[in-house]
């Protein structure tokens, strides 16, 4: 009977090992089909933003145009973040370090988030010096900053606090939006989870990865919501 039960359990877990083995070819094959794939988007999305700036700089636009050629920039902008974040999360290449002011970083994040005019960004503290991959933060705080632009319906403000603490450089985003719904609080850094419509659920899986590739960690509070990216200041 002992003997019996042990083969049983020996064969269970060789079924597990297998099923996890098979899942992880699975995904693996996924993620390099969803990296092709947005690979060869990038092309005619840049293409189409080409031919809209050209549009804007040799021609004189009607009103009505002018509004369509708007929708079509906000279009092909949400397409190629989301081309972004597909390509961010699936491929982890090696860090590009050097030293980069985090004012630097989060300012350029700022502008190239379409952010109403509704909502204010303060950031508050002094100035951090990290060593870094400064174009991999930026991806950071641009997702972080894009949430909490789409949790506020109206008027709103959104405070980027920098502090430093042993060793460390501290930045909390936090928002006056509506917050993350309880139901998804404790998967919210997972892969493909997401409250919103339009969007792939990556970015914060991203924003996970990358903090934790320059050795640091992010977390999440509600109500207010508060995202907090700790990051080491010189890199091992």
């Amino acid at each position: 009977m002992e003997l019996s039960l042990k083969k049983l359990f020996e064969t269970e877990k060789s079924l597990a090992e297998a099923n996890a083995r098979i899942k992880n070819e699975r995904l693996t094959a996924i993620g390099e089909l969803a990296a092709s794939m947005a690979h060869d988007m990038k092309n005619p999305l840049g293409t189409i933003q080409s031919g809209m700036d050209i549009i804007r700089r040799n021609t004189t636009i009607d009103p009505q145009i002018g509004e369509v050629i708007q929708r079509m920039e906000r279009a092909v902008s949400r397409m190629s973040h989301q081309v972004e974040d597909v390509l961010n999360f699936v491929r982890t290449t090696p860090l590009s370090l050097k030293p980069v002011s985090l004012n630097t970083i989060i300012n350029s994040a700022i502008k190239s988030v379409e952010i109403p005019r509704t909502i204010q960004v303060v950031i508050m503290g002094d100035d951090v010096t990290i060593t870094c991959d400064e174009k991999k933060m930026e991806i950071v705080f641009i997702n972080l900053i894009l949430n909490s632009t789409q949790s506020i319906p109206g008027e709103g403000k959104i405070t980027i606090r920098i502090n430093k603490a042993n060793g460390n450089a501290v930045i909390e985003i936090e928002d006056t939006g509506l917050g993350v719904p309880q139901s998804v609080i404790s998967d919210i850094f997972k892969p493909l989870v997401t409250t919103k419509q339009k969007g792939t659920g990556l970015g914060l899986a991203s924003c996970k990865n990358i903090v934790e590739q320059h050795g640091g960690s992010i977390k999440f509070q509600n109500n207010p919501t508060i995202f907090t990216v700790t990051i080491p200041i010189h890199a091992n």
